[in-house]
């Protein structure tokens, strides 16, 4: 499967999805920036986000996807978060 946008307009990000359904407004954070949902057809390091209890964060470091999960970029490590979106 691949990416699908998260667009931004007028400052409220949104999935446009073939449903075209909207995401729901996010923090700051998000609205600055297009950020891609799915996973990347490459494996080169991105910056990703996700999402708990506490609303919507940006992983502290940068992330892959490899080997059909999404992993430390430094480490390796398979990540126990989903990953929301990445850019």
């Amino acid at each position: 499967m691949g990416a699908t946008a998260l667009l931004i307009w007028s400052g409220i990000p949104m999935i446009l999805p073939d449903d075209k359904l909207p995401l729901s407004p996010m923090t700051p954070f998000l609205s600055d920036l297009v950020w891609e949902i799915g996973t990347p057809t490459h494996s080169e390091p991105v910056t990703a986000f996700s999402i708990d209890s506490n609303g919507p964060y940006c992983l502290p470091f940068r992330v892959r996807f490899r080997d059909g999960a999404w992993r430390n970029a430094a480490t390796g490590d398979v990540l126990k978060v989903h990953i929301e979106g990445w850019r």
